[in-house]
């Protein structure tokens, strides 16, 4: 009866052993891209847009380094990152440049399981853009009583080009001015006087044509702009 008993137990583990041989370990299958938004070659996005990737598995979030926003000469734009399970969010701490394209660039990153992304994955977008305008001036146009030392600023509804405050210029309705032009890099202008500047007298401040956006587009016309000194 013993003998009978070892040999079925025998025979048993001689048929686990056999199942757990014969057993291969199944590969983990490679990390897929399912969908951007803004979808590749999407244009008049947004200037700050939530851009979405979402994945055909969980991702690991610690691997999310290899999901960039490239700005048009390839820097990485600082975003914050947002992972949910399958779809990971960005969201760009800065304004993106009006008319430009940007480029989604995702690699090296890896699901929960240990699935990588097959291959790198590229998509982008063009972001809106409006027509360039001067979209306010303070002190306001006609201005009186104006302060002697005023600061004129001039805010564009655009970004500008580097030279613009070579096209602008500040002129008194009779004898000479002196001043400082300052260009913040972004849509604003800024004039202070240094000298020249008296008591009830006419500053006109033109704006020629020559001041560009940085996507390229012209200032449409030359314009004039009128303020008064006060009595003080």
């Amino acid at each position: 009866m013993k003998k009978s008993i070892t040999l079925i137990a025998m025979l048993l583990l001689l048929a686990v052993s056999f199942v757990s041989c014969g057993k291969k370990d199944e590969p983990v299958l490679p990390l897929n891209v399912v969908s951007v938004t803004p979808v590749n070659n999407a244009t008049a996005i947004d200037f700050r847009p939530t851009i979405t990737i979402n994945f055909d598995k969980a991702v690991d979030n610690t691997t999310i380094s290899g999901i960039q926003l490239l700005n048009p000469v390839g820097t990485p734009v600082s975003s914050d990152v947002t992972v949910s399970d399958k779809s990971v969010s960005l969201a760009p701490k800065v304004d993106l440049d009006m008319g430009f394209k940007y480029t989604v660039k995702i690699s090296g990153v890896k699901a929960t399981d240990t699935g990588v992304l097959a291959s790198e994955f590229t998509s982008v977008f063009t972001v809106k853009t409006v027509p360039l305008t001067i979209v306010s001036i303070t002190p306001a146009d006609k201005s009186v009583n104006v302060a002697l030392n005023a600061k004129i600023v001039i805010v564009f509804s655009k970004k500008l080009k580097n030279d613009v405050i070579n096209y602008i210029t500040l002129t008194p309705a009779s004898g000479t001015a002196s001043w400082s032009s300052e260009y913040d890099g972004n849509v604003t202008v800024t004039i202070t006087p240094t000298g020249g500047i008296v008591k009830n007298m006419n500053y006109y401040v033109d704006y020629f044509t020559g001041i560009t956006a940085l996507d390229g587009e012209a200032l449409p016309t030359q314009l004039a702009y009128r303020i008064t000194t006060g009595n003080f």
